[in-house]
């Protein structure tokens, strides 16, 4: 999961509460009932994963700087 799709999450439709739910329970941000329902089990796990994917991202972004520099031409 991107953050694009965690941020385009209906918190009204429980079929796609219930996937990221699913989601963060398999990757241990989420240790609720699996219920498509949006409660603060489910808001603490999205933002966790919303941290964790910015970082991931902020480091991506690092890297991609660091070859532009590393292959500019003198």
């Amino acid at each position: 999961m991107d953050l694009e799709t965690l941020n385009s999450i209906n918190i009204n439709n429980a079929a796609q509460v219930k996937e990221l739910q699913q989601f963060l329970k398999a990757r241990g941000y989420y240790n609720g009932p699996i219920d498509g329902k949006w409660g603060g089990m489910t808001t603490e796990g999205a933002v966790k994963l919303r941290g964790d994917l910015t970082a991931e991202s902020d480091r991506n972004v690092e890297i991609s700087r660091n070859k532009v520099i590393a292959n500019a031409p003198p």
